[in-house]
């Protein structure tokens, strides 16, 4: 059955179980990523890290592997696969099967050398090429490296899974773990639907989203330009490396931006934000800029609290910098934001309006140490310490990356980026112009956004 037989929804209908036996279609954003794929000439890619883990102590790996296996059962996209029927692509859920974890033995090794292959293998791991029409979507694998002492990988495709995804993947597995080694009744929190419900839930909201609010977007949108970093955007080559610098704005600066905030009534992102926006818009020599920003697309809908899929919404932003000062800047920033999630476009924007399509993007991690919590025991009595094992970001990240972090030390930004397209040079004076702006912001709140225009590097 095809999801055009079946009755509209109004918007605020919440998500629920779709029929038996229907066809479930790609959510707007998996489109948009399915789009980009075929135009690089085959549904083919990477996987992304949704956790990966040094793992010290006496690990069960059977235990392990029937955990994987339990929340892999229990979420339909670890078991997705992309497939066209009649030239269009839906999504098809595999039944459950059992699952074997892949255990790579390298304890006849000494240490390092256990080390530097597990690294290079894990990188592999991560890198190779996947048809999302074959899958398998979700993969995960642990290298031995002695007794007592693993490393545990698990990956997904973009194309079914978030950033929120991959806690709540951490937090399952190794729930479900110690409740297996501890021989304990298995218990999660209840999983009312999946994320093909809510593909099909939204297919079937999409007239009442288009009388409410395509108005709203193609009015606020209208004589927009589509907003690109300032230095090449050629095509990507074949398998682009990615490089990460880290800035840390510092304690004091961090307090002082967090003080600023509270005294505005704003949300630290949003001071962060503008502070990105002003330094874009300079680069870019606009005073007009569209951003995309992360909105967690869960809040609006509990039943979708603890499903793993391609959740996250993307709200198009609109910022305009001329005659503003920098308070005034950020009260604009408020309201747009505000209004963006009144009118939440369920990430139909880019298709519906083409120039709001753009290359400026703000990631903002408020929860960050929770998020790095998140995929270790609850339970001391397994006595197992987990410590991060980093790897390599996924290569189809985009030329140029700034994630911003909140930690307990103050704002770190992290920016990854191809080298070959992006000097260091240009990320170095990124950063300094990041404190600079601050430091305007903080000193001269009501100074004009353009008067620190030239000071911008």
């Amino acid at each position: 059955m095809d999801c055009e037989q079946l009755t509209e929804l109004a918007l605020d209908a919440p998500v629920q179980p779709r029929p038996p036996g229907i066809a479930v279609p790609l959510i707007a954003l998996q489109r948009l990523l399915w789009d980009s794929l075929v135009r690089q000439g085959a549904p083919l890619n990477t996987r992304v890290c949704a956790a990966s883990a040094r793992i010290q102590g006496p690990l069960d790996l059977s235990a392990l592997e029937r955990s994987v296996e339990f929340v892999r059962h229990r979420h339909e996209s670890l078991r997705t696969r992309v497939i066209t029927v009649d030239g269009s692509p839906i999504q098809h859920v595999d039944p459950p099967r059992d699952y074997h974890l892949e255990v790579v033995d390298l304890s006849t090794l000494c240490l390092d050398d256990a080390l530097r292959i597990a690294n290079g293998s894990a990188q592999e791991f991560l890198d190779q090429k996947l048809d999302i029409s074959i899958g398998p979507m979700f993969a995960s694998k642990v290298w031995k490296l002695r007794d007592g002492d693993h490393i545990f990988v698990a990956a997904l495709d973009h194309m079914v899974s978030d950033g929120a995804s991959y806690a709540i993947l951490n937090k399952e597995i190794w729930t479900v773990y110690g409740q297996y080694a501890e021989r304990k009744p298995l218990q999660l929190p209840a999983l009312p639907v999946q994320f093909p419900d809510f593909a099909v839930w939204q297919h079937r909201t999409s007239t009442d989203w288009k009388r409410r609010h395509e108005p709203y977007w193609k009015h606020h949108m209208s004589r927009v330009q589509c907003a690109r970093y300032p230095w090449s955007t050629e095509s990507r080559t074949a398998s682009p490396m990615l490089e990460a610098r880290h800035v840390a704005m510092g304690h004091s600066m961090s307090v002082r931006l967090r003080t600023f905030a509270d005294s505005e009534q704003v949300e630290l992102y949003l001071l962060v934000l503008s502070i990105y926006a002003i330094v874009m818009a300079r680069w870019c020599d606009r005073d007009d800029l569209i951003v995309r920003h992360i909105h967690h697309g869960r809040q609006r809908h509990p039943e979708l609290k603890n499903m793993i899929g391609f959740i996250v919404n993307w709200i198009t932003l609109r910022i305009r910098i001329d005659k503003h000062s920098f308070q005034e800047l950020l009260m604009q920033l408020k309201r747009e934001v505000a209004d963006a999630l009144d009118h939440l476009d369920y990430n139909r924007v880019p298709s519906l309006i083409p120039e709001c399509q753009t290359e400026l993007e703000f990631h903002w991690q408020h929860n960050y140490r929770t998020l790095r919590t998140k995929c270790r025991p609850e339970s001391a009595k397994l006595q197992l310490t987990m410590k991060p094992f980093k790897l390599r970001a996924p290569n189809w990240c985009p030329r140029f990356w700034p994630v911003f972090f909140d930690t307990p030390s103050g704002i770190i930004v992290t920016i990854y980026f191809q080298p070959e397209a992006v000097a260091p040079s240009i990320v170095e004076k990124f950063g300094a112009n990041l404190r600079l702006v601050a430091n305007e912001y903080l000193e001269r709140p009501l100074a004009l956004v353009r008067s620190v225009w030239m000071k911008i590097l």
